[in-house]
């Protein structure tokens, strides 16, 4: 059996999983209250990155509508049926729109300024494809969709110390939804490729583990602390700096969009971006406004580093959205 066949079995198999999985965690909680609105429950301080949580653990004595969990609808299984994009059931009040506002590459950029990467700073903050970079490492084509996709899985995980057998695991658990699947010997040569294309990222990995063995916590570039038990040594403690910094500057401009757009509603806030309601005669203003006022730097170690933001709007659905330029 060679590898094509392989990678199609298992991403048969991976399918019809991913029906059943919709079916009874997605589709079926979905029950709307009386008013046809579909609640969640934020947290405010569920996470230790500062990141609000969201719950849908059903109804509570003092809040009768069902609760469920709108953070985790699936939205890059949509790419295989439409029958996936669950967000399409979400539409906004009638006179109003979509606008989502996301932070783009955000815990990527954080990470290099962190590690002192400036080279990878100036280029993101210019504009330039990382993701396509980073795949070009191992051995793609810039015309090839792949290269891309390895490029996006790499930074993404393998800035936090993921091993090969954990970065392998990770891009064939999606391998139905990009077509792409590694060997473990090919993740090692991946690995390799990411480690020595970054050596100022592994310094900063020996700084972040020194820094927890003398101090016991973390300080991130807003003041937040955390600290660590001994043996909190892995991705999680490598991970803290940009992902908090990512939490608590989309938390701090959030609280300004609020001001500032009081005609809007805030609907949600998903990872790394934030879900309005505006009213349609406003939406291209907005939408600029937004930008601008998403787009703010963050100092770190003596550099500002701009983070850059990207909007979209859906008229008809949350499932449909399209990113205004």
């Amino acid at each position: 059996m060679n590898r094509q066949t392989k990678a199609q079995i298992l991403s048969d198999l991976l399918a019809v999983k991913r029906v059943k999985t919709m079916r009874t965690m997605q589709y079926e909680r979905l029950k709307p209250f009386d008013d046809n609105r579909i609640r969640t429950r934020l947290i405010p301080f569920g996470t230790e990155t500062g990141r609000l949580a969201s719950k849908g653990d059903g109804t509570r004595p003092w809040f009768s509508e069902p609760l469920t969990n709108l953070q985790n609808l699936n939205k890059k299984v949509a790419r295989l049926d439409p029958l996936y994009n669950i967000r399409e059931i979400l539409i906004p009040t009638p006179g109003y729109a979509f606008v989502e506002c996301d932070l783009s590459q955000v815990e990527m950029v954080l990470t290099a300024a962190y590690s002192e990467d400036w080279e990878k700073v100036a280029r993101y903050e210019e504009g330039e494809d990382e993701h396509t970079r980073t795949g070009l490492l191992f051995g793609g084509s810039a015309s090839d969709p792949a290269t891309r996709i390895l490029g996006k899985f790499a930074n993404h995980s393998l800035n936090y110390g993921l091993s090969a057998r954990g970065f392998k695991q990770k891009v064939n658990k999606d391998v139905d939804i990009h077509g792409i699947s590694v060997s473990e010997t090919e993740a090692k040569r991946y690995v390799g490729a990411y480690h020595r294309a970054n050596p100022l990222l592994l310094q900063w990995w020996s700084t972040v583990r020194r820094v927890h063995s003398t101090v016991g916590q973390l300080t991130n570039a807003y003041g937040r602390r955390r600290a660590f038990l001994a043996h909190s040594v892995g991705l999680e403690l490598i991970s803290y700096l940009p992902s908090s910094t990512a939490a608590d500057h989309l938390n701090h401009l959030l609280v300004k969009a609020v001001n500032k757009f009081t005609d809007c509603r805030l609907v949600l806030q998903v990872h790394d971006s934030v879900l309005f309601e505006v009213p349609i005669a406003r939406v291209r203003k907005v939408c600029r406004e937004m930008r601008d006022l998403m787009t703010k730097s963050i100092r770190i170690n003596g550099h500002a580093v701009t983070v850059l933001a990207d909007v979209s709007v859906g008229y008809d659905n949350w499932g449909n959205m399209k990113e205004v330029k």
